[in-house]
């Protein structure tokens, strides 16, 4: 089971599974300090790392990242229940949504890259942008 932590620019983090048996939920996440957003196994071995340090090198038209992190659901072929992590960033480039997610299997860590959604895709498709915590990414 893959497990989330974010990492912020002061060097704090909020992990999902907190000290003292806590449990941070998604909506918790400091976005607007977010340095990186990290996937790790329960021991804390990494599966991946999104970098959210400002690389637009202030150019115009660029925007700020914003994180996006789902857990999904399906079945394969076999009818075999699959979970996996949607994690990445979006944010806007002369005035154009662009994302750049990675699927990532919860069982193997086996990682896709991916890019722009795809409406009819079961692991591809769009998300639907959390009014509480994602209210940047509704433009």
């Amino acid at each position: 089971m893959i497990l989330w932590t974010a990492c912020y620019q002061d060097g704090t983090t909020l992990a999902q599974n907190g000290d003292n048996g806590t449990r941070h939920g998604y909506q918790d996440i400091d976005r607007d300090n977010l340095e990186a957003f990290i996937l790790h196994w329960p021991d804390g071995q990494p599966v991946a790392v999104i970098d959210f340090s400002n690389d637009s090198d202030e150019a115009a038209g660029i925007g700020k990242k914003r994180l996006i992190w789902r857990k999904r659901h399906s079945h394969n072929s076999h009818n075999e229940h699959m979970t996996f992590h949607m994690a990445g960033w979006q944010r806007k480039v002369n005035g154009r949504n662009v994302q750049s997610i990675l699927y990532i299997n919860d069982d193997t860590g086996a990682i896709v890259m991916g890019g722009q959604w795809i409406d009819n895709s079961p692991m591809m498709r769009p998300i639907v942008p959390l009014d509480t915590v994602e209210a940047d990414l509704i433009e």
